[in-house]
């Protein structure tokens, strides 16, 4: 299961996403990011809210692991290395089902390359 946080008012940002997944044939389902200029929050709490929405959407889908994406993330390598490396996350996904990688070149050995965009 795959999924990823948007703002509803950040269009741009989906459909950059949406084409970086595309040309991997990854099929991520969007979950609507917490607005911190609309529901009053600091940006911080809107950020968590926001990924515990999305580990909620995967617990409920029964699936046996998933991934969460922001929509800022873009692959740095090539689609047959992100595949490759996607493939290989998965395999270790029975024995550990949460990995956690951060944007800005912080990354579980062998995942492939996020950064955000300039």
């Amino acid at each position: 299961e795959c999924v990823f946080i948007n703002l509803a008012r950040r269009v741009d940002r989906r459909e950059r996403l949406q084409s970086q997944l595309d040309k991997i044939g990854l099929k991520c389902k969007r979950i609507e990011a917490c607005d911190a200029m609309v529901w009053g929050q600091a940006p911080v709490e809107a950020c968590r809210d926001s990924h515990l929405n999305a580990l909620d959407s995967l617990k409920r889908s029964g699936a046996p692991y998933g991934l969460v994406l922001e929509d800022d993330a873009i692959w740095t390598q090539d689609v047959s290395v992100v595949k490759e490396s996607l493939a290989r996350l998965t395999s270790g996904m029975r024995d550990h089902p949460m990995i956690l990688a951060a944007c800005q070149e912080m990354r579980p050995t062998g995942a492939p390359a996020l950064q955000q965009p300039g």
